[in-house]
Protein backbone atom coordinates (compact mmCIF):
# COMPACT_ATOMS: atom_id res chain seq x y z
CA UNK A 1 0.00 0.00 0.00
CA UNK A 2 1.46 3.34 -0.99
CA UNK A 3 0.83 6.25 1.35
CA UNK A 4 0.95 9.80 0.13
CA UNK A 5 1.53 12.34 2.94
CA UNK A 6 -0.49 15.44 2.41
CA UNK A 7 1.09 18.84 2.42
CA UNK A 8 -1.49 21.56 2.43
CA UNK A 9 -1.25 25.07 3.83
CA UNK A 10 -4.38 24.20 5.81
CA UNK A 11 -2.93 21.02 7.32
CA UNK A 12 -1.86 21.80 10.83
CA UNK A 13 0.11 19.67 13.24
CA UNK A 14 -3.04 19.43 15.37
CA UNK A 15 -5.74 19.11 12.71
CA UNK A 16 -9.25 19.35 14.18
CA UNK A 17 -12.16 17.60 12.48
CA UNK A 18 -15.81 17.98 13.53
CA UNK A 19 -17.66 14.69 14.21
CA UNK A 20 -21.07 13.53 15.44
CA UNK A 21 -20.91 10.51 17.78
CA UNK A 22 -23.45 7.90 16.70
CA UNK A 23 -23.73 6.48 20.23
CA UNK A 24 -24.15 9.54 22.47
CA UNK A 25 -25.19 12.00 19.69
CA UNK A 26 -22.62 14.58 20.78
CA UNK A 27 -21.11 16.89 18.13
CA UNK A 28 -17.45 17.52 18.92
CA UNK A 29 -14.07 18.48 17.47
CA UNK A 30 -11.36 15.82 17.59
CA UNK A 31 -7.66 16.42 17.11
CA UNK A 32 -6.71 13.80 14.53
CA UNK A 33 -3.15 14.96 13.83
CA UNK A 34 -1.65 14.40 10.39
CA UNK A 35 -3.86 13.01 7.66
CA UNK A 36 -2.52 10.62 5.02
CA UNK A 37 -4.37 9.32 1.99
CA UNK A 38 -3.53 5.77 0.88
CA UNK A 39 -4.37 5.35 -2.81
CA UNK A 40 -6.36 2.13 -2.21
CA UNK A 41 -8.84 3.35 0.43
CA UNK A 42 -11.70 5.84 0.58
CA UNK A 43 -11.21 6.79 4.24
CA UNK A 44 -8.05 8.61 5.22
CA UNK A 45 -6.36 7.18 8.31
CA UNK A 46 -5.67 9.71 11.06
CA UNK A 47 -2.49 9.97 13.11
CA UNK A 48 -4.47 10.07 16.40
CA UNK A 49 -7.64 8.17 17.34
CA UNK A 50 -10.99 9.96 17.28
CA UNK A 51 -11.90 10.71 20.91
CA UNK A 52 -15.47 11.54 21.84
CA UNK A 53 -15.50 13.58 25.08
CA UNK A 54 -18.30 11.37 26.49
CA UNK A 55 -17.73 8.01 24.82
CA UNK A 56 -13.94 7.83 24.53
CA UNK A 57 -12.05 6.37 21.59
CA UNK A 58 -14.10 5.90 18.40
CA UNK A 59 -13.50 4.48 14.92
CA UNK A 60 -14.97 5.96 11.74
CA UNK A 61 -17.94 3.54 11.80
CA UNK A 62 -18.93 4.94 15.21
CA UNK A 63 -19.04 8.60 14.16
CA UNK A 64 -20.38 10.71 11.33
CA UNK A 65 -18.52 13.57 9.72
CA UNK A 66 -20.61 16.71 10.14
CA UNK A 67 -20.92 19.20 7.26
CA UNK A 68 -18.22 21.23 8.98
CA UNK A 69 -16.06 18.10 9.32
CA UNK A 70 -16.53 17.26 5.63
CA UNK A 71 -15.38 20.75 4.70
CA UNK A 72 -12.38 20.55 7.06
CA UNK A 73 -11.33 17.20 5.58
CA UNK A 74 -11.80 18.42 2.00
CA UNK A 75 -9.64 21.48 2.63
CA UNK A 76 -6.95 19.31 4.24
CA UNK A 77 -6.94 16.98 1.24
CA UNK A 78 -6.75 19.69 -1.42
CA UNK A 79 -3.41 19.85 -3.22
CA UNK A 80 -1.23 22.84 -2.32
Amino acid sequence: MSIMPLSSPHLLESMLINFHCRQCRLVFDAEVGEITMPAEVHRPPFEHPIRCPHGGSRVMDQVWLTEVGQTQLTVALLPP
